[in-house]
């Protein structure tokens, strides 16, 4: 009877629900990554999900961006200077957000701005902590997220910044709900107690992490072949540059 049991649990794992297209930065092949226009895109495309990165300034403002520094994606805003060169962490919020533009002329949005925006919205949002959150970030995102933790996965390369809201779990019904993913660029420990996003290099080992009921997701996944692969594979979370393709090879699949 064990082994009846264990093969059905094995077979349940198999027969996991349809890939999901997860739009990576937002759409971001064609609008600037993590820009409120990007994420915009991701919803208005259908994409089933959109993954940002959130960052802390110095003044614990959580602010949607990828990068250490600013130069990359920022440029000075007329008649000011933008501090490009110094790691976001050590700048004050007022600092970037008086001083600074994207390079598409947009204001850098704030975690605040894109969770209000998506607050109705019925997509996955995946949180990519660059920092340690505070409290005040997590509560944040459960505010505007009330009526469904479904929704939301938190995600990051540190395990260390996902203990803090992983810790929740232990007391609020709502954060249990509540998706956790480690992300690294090799197959990692499939009896973690997170789920895992995986460089698509790592793929052919995802079915072993699923075996273990562990939530599964493989970045960055852009061309036809390789997509093709990660519906063949059942990746749950296929994090993506092209949500419009993902989505359209998906209808086909």
């Amino acid at each position: 009877m064990t082994k009846l049991f264990l093969i059905l649990g094995l077979l349940t794992a198999f027969s996991a629900s349809a890939s999901e297209c997860i739009a990576h930065r937002g759409n971001s092949s064609v609008e600037l990554e993590n820009s409120l226009k990007a994420i915009r895109s991701a919803v208005e495309v259908g994409a089933d999900g959109v993954e940002f990165d959130v960052y802390h300034s110095s003044d614990e403002v959580p602010f949607i961006w990828h990068d250490k520094k600013l130069k990359r994606l920022a440029r000075n805003r007329p008649g000011f200077s933008c501090p490009l060169d110094t790691e976001v962490t050590l700048l004050k919020w007022q600092q970037i957000k008086n001083n600074c533009l994207l390079k598409n002329g947009d204001e850098i949005p704030s975690l605040k701005n894109i969770l209000v925006y998506l607050e109705f919205k019925n997509i996955r949002r995946f949180i990519e902590f660059k920092d340690r959150p505070t409290h005040k970030t997590l509560k944040m995102i459960e505010k505007y997220n009330l009526q469904r933790p479904d929704l939301v996965s938190l995600i990051s390369f540190k395990r260390r910044f996902l203990r803090p809201g992983h810790k929740l779990r232990k007391h609020s019904p709502w954060w249990k709900k509540v998706k956790f993913l480690n992300v690294n660029k090799f197959w990692q420990n499939p009896i973690s107690k997170y789920g895992i996003d995986v460089h698509f290099i790592s793929m052919p080992f995802s079915f072993i992490s699923r075996l273990f009921g562990r939530n599964v997701g493989v970045w960055t996944i852009n061309t036809k072949k390789l997509l093709k692969k990660a519906f063949k594979k059942k990746i749950k979370y296929i994090t993506t540059n092209k949500p419009e393709l993902c989505l359209e090879l998906r209808s086909k699949n």
